[in-house]
């Protein structure tokens, strides 16, 4: 130990850095949709007329999307342009947000408004099952039967995909029409997020701008649609028309069935890999280890403060671990890896859903 031979304010290394586990305060809102000749990148609005003055041929389904998101409270939208809602400009518009948010680290939740043929759906939450940073929020079919319709069946089950049903109406008189959905929910996702969190639903909050549904869903229909993975959109008296369901397209029983946990674990995943990629090239070792741990415990303590996890004890809300026989080998060390694990109550369902990091430190 140093000697210290008068009074004073003395700083000393202890060998390990403070590189803090981040963790992202906001999502990032991204809808996908036909914007007219002359626009083939991702580009940002921060309202309806940024949007009508960079794209003034837009499909009036887009403008109306894009018009819902704002209303509906949503602050930042990101545009990427398709020249159709095919197959090829969707893959194209998913190479497009890899490319634009792979490095962004922070989660991402993207609508393809109009977009209701299942194969086209089916691809999309692939893409965003295992990517596994990014929620797709999908609209069901302009008619449906609720007595039959059954989009897990025809996309297949996906823990980070939400469907809503039913289309909705805006404008009155000779100017009113119809509307997917997807647009207004980005919105009001958005805002649940910046006034309440990620971990909170958009369940019972109010749809903006819009004069009704272009159907309507009561009880009954609810009591068959609910176990189906379709999150209602209903209208009640003197309460307006409310968001009424916040379930994924999630296998029945799967512990990502709800919304709030589903994007809850893509914001983990998002910060994660954000962080271990601020540690590649440092020296894998005990050192290393025990700085993981405890900058993923103080992040996950926050969030469990927050109301985020369940549990009523740290012990009962998260863990974290890193190192060597806890979660890695002496191979996986060899190979240059980087292993850690946490796990998190979720709040609904509450129960742990562990994730697993691994990194390659050479990288």
């Amino acid at each position: 130990m140093p000697e210290y031979l008068s009074p004073g304010v003395y700083v000393e290394e202890t060998g390990l850095s403070s590189r803090p586990l981040n963790l992202p305060k906001s999502s990032l809102w991204i809808m996908v949709g036909q914007c007219g000749a002359g626009l083939d990148r991702i580009f940002d609005v921060a309202s309806s007329s940024d949007f009508w003055r960079m794209a003034p041929s837009a499909e009036v389904q887009l403008i109306d999307s894009v018009e819902g998101f704002f209303v509906n409270g949503g602050k930042k939208l990101h545009i990427v342009p398709v020249g159709a809602l095919d197959g090829p400009s969707l893959t194209a518009a998913r190479e497009q947000i890899t490319d634009r948010f792979e490095h962004a680290f922070h989660p991402v939740v993207i609508a393809v408004p109009g977009l209701t043929d299942p194969g086209l759906q089916s691809a999309f939450a692939g893409w965003c099952k295992s990517a596994r940073t990014a929620f797709l929020i999908l609209d069901g079919e302009r008619d449906f039967d609720s007595a039959n319709y059954d989009p897990r069946g025809q996309i297949g089950a996906c823990d980070f995909a939400s469907l809503y049903q039913p289309w909705l109406q805006i404008g009155r008189g000779p100017n009113k029409r119809t509307t997917p959905p997807s647009g207004h929910v980005l919105g009001v996702m958005a805002r649940t997020e910046r006034e309440r969190g990620i971990h909170k639903a958009s369940a019972g909050r109010l749809v903006r701008g819009i004069s009704g549904t272009a159907s309507n869903i009561d009880h009954h229909d609810q009591s068959l649609l609910n176990p189906r993975g379709i999150n209602a959109i209903r209208t009640f008296p003197s309460r307006g028309t409310l968001i009424w369901g916040a379930r994924t397209l999630a296998a029945t029983g799967g512990e990502l069935r709800y919304v709030p946990s589903a994007r809850l674990v893509t914001m983990l995943e998002a910060a994660m890999r954000g962080y271990l990629r601020g540690v590649s090239f440092e020296q894998n070792n005990a050192a290393l280890w025990q700085e993981v741990s405890i900058a993923c415990k103080n992040a996950l303590n926050d969030l469990w403060r927050s109301g985020a996890l369940s549990g009523s004890r740290q012990q009962d809300a998260y863990f974290a671990r890193c190192g060597l026989r806890q979660t890695m080998t002496q191979s996986d060390l060899d190979h240059g890896l980087l292993i850690c694990e946490i796990g998190v109550a979720l709040v609904r369902p509450a129960e742990f859903t562990v994730m697993r990091f691994k990194h390659n430190m050479a990288r």
